[in-house]
């Protein structure tokens, strides 16, 4: 939400969808914010970043798929844009790609969406590069993505699948993810990379890696490990191998600790302690079949996935 400067007044709640939506509060500020849209273009997502103090000038943040983001004055006696900055100015922003989104339907009927950005290069013969997203509860949007983008400009097509599990479609998406690790969140993804063949966004050829960051390098590890014959090249960073040793990682006498540890159990698990089944879950488990080669990132002060995780894998 966004509060006037001056008076502490609601301005507009705003919330992800594929873009960002406002629903606005204050009818003049409405019909100044109606006047900005048309302003902009048609994929930009744009925010009141700041307010004069008698609230006759806003600073506005603007961004898209294609561009990393600019900061624009606006005037409400001029009604005029202007241009202060760029966030990163270093980036060609005619290097970048638009990505698109991909509704399909996972092995058990569930609606499901992606993103998918082709490479700049040649989009009919690239590489596949799968990235979920980490959490699992977060998501991905169209609003810059500099990984994707970095992908697309060396020359590989990314696909962002939102699979169960994640957040910003509601409370019982995200529960649906409950007790799925390793299982009905995994075949999500590789639901949409089916998806992407059906449409002919890929080939059953095209060479595939899939990358991911936290819970998104668990999904690539147990990606290689648990469908081996799937992905040509493994990326993890900062991934969950061992399902045990993380839950371990939480010190039960500690009421903080204690809360964490329960909600984590909860999402992998539906609440049922079991190291049995956690292992059972742990891509570190079925490494013996892992095919292609894997490429481990940590940082070694990592307080949330303990860097243990990628030296045991």
């Amino acid at each position: 939400a966004r509060v006037s400067g001056s008076t502490d007044n609601l301005l507009y709640a705003s919330y992800w969808d594929d873009k960002l939506e406002k629903h606005w509060f204050d009818d003049g500020a409405a019909r100044l914010a109606r006047a900005v849209d048309k302003a902009l273009p048609d994929e930009a997502n744009w925010t009141v970043f700041d307010i004069s103090e008698n609230g006759d000038a806003w600073v506005i943040f603007v961004s898209s798929p294609i561009n990393p983001g600019e900061f624009y004055v606006l005037r409400k006696d001029m009604k005029r844009l202007r241009k202060i900055s760029d966030t990163r100015p270093h980036v060609n922003l005619k290097s970048t790609s638009m990505p698109r989104r991909i509704d399909y339907t996972a092995s058990d009927g569930l609606r499901l969406r992606g993103y998918f950005t082709p490479s700049i290069k040649s989009p009919e013969t690239a590489p596949l590069i799968v990235m979920p997203h980490g959490g699992p509860v977060s998501r991905d949007s169209l609003d810059w993505d500099g990984w994707a983008q970095y992908f697309a400009f060396r020359g590989y097509s990314v696909f962002q699948p939102q699979f169960r599990g994640s957040g910003g479609f509601g409370r019982h998406f995200v529960k649906l993810g409950h007790g799925e690790w390793g299982q009905a969140m995994q075949q999500d993804i590789a639901d949409g990379v089916s998806a992407l063949e059906q449409i002919g966004l890929v080939q059953t050829t095209t060479p595939r890696s899939i990358v991911g960051a936290s819970y998104g390098g668990y999904a690539a590890l147990a990606a290689g490990t648990m469908s081996p014959d799937a992905y040509q090249c493994v990326i993890s960073y900062a991934g969950i191998s061992d399902l045990p040793r993380f839950m371990r990682q939480y010190n039960t006498e500690d009421p903080v600790d204690a809360f964490v540890r329960r909600i984590w159990a909860q999402r992998i698990n539906k609440s049922v302690e079991s190291e049995t089944d956690f292992w059972h879950r742990s891509p570190i488990s079925y490494v013996n079949y892992l095919k292609a080669p894997v490429f481990v990132i940590h940082g070694t002060e990592d307080e949330i996935v303990f860097p243990e995780q990628t030296l045991a894998f």
